[in-house]
């Protein structure tokens, strides 16, 4: 028999709370477990893309270093141990991949930022050249030249 029945917030279902469902204190409403679970997917998606433009990376900084921290692991463990050279090797591999694996997504987005910098400083280099050398008009002497001085007096252009 159902002990506390109340309607979904969201589709407007009748349901049993004490069988499941989500409850907001706040707004004193519940929410049926089928239109909870997609809501706390959504949560979820906004807590990862609000971390991924803050830190540049879908994952925790805790998975990040749990990743790490089983690869350092693992090749402690295997250049510890009496092993087998394919088994060693094995162990370093995985190593690497772990530690690969939780320290990539965090060093490129840095790189790529780093090279768009790179990128945005040669390109005023290369505008400030061209402007440097385009046609001017001498102020002393009224001839066409290029360059910082005048080719005919020898004047410094601005």
């Amino acid at each position: 028999m159902a002990k506390h029945m109340v309607i979904c917030m969201n589709c407007g279902k009748r349901f049993d709370a004490s069988r499941g469902g989500y409850y907001f204190k706040s707004q004193r409403r519940y929410m049926c477990p089928k239109c909870g679970k997609a809501y706390n997917r959504e949560v979820k998606e906004e807590q990862a893309d609000y971390r991924e433009a803050r830190t540049g990376m879908r994952q925790t900084t805790g998975a990040m270093i749990a990743k790490i921290a089983i690869g350092l692991i693992c090749i402690i463990a295997c250049l510890s141990g009496p092993m087998e050279l394919g088994a060693r090797l094995l162990g370093i591999i995985v190593g690497l991949a772990l530690i690969a694996w939780g320290l990539l997504p965090w060093l490129l987005p840095r790189l790529k930022e780093k090279k768009e910098a790179e990128a945005a400083a040669a390109a005023a280099q290369a505008e400030a050249e061209r402007l440097a050398n385009l046609p001017k008009i001498c102020p002393s002497c009224g001839a066409h030249t290029k360059g910082q001085t005048c080719e005919y007096c020898g004047a410094p252009l601005e």
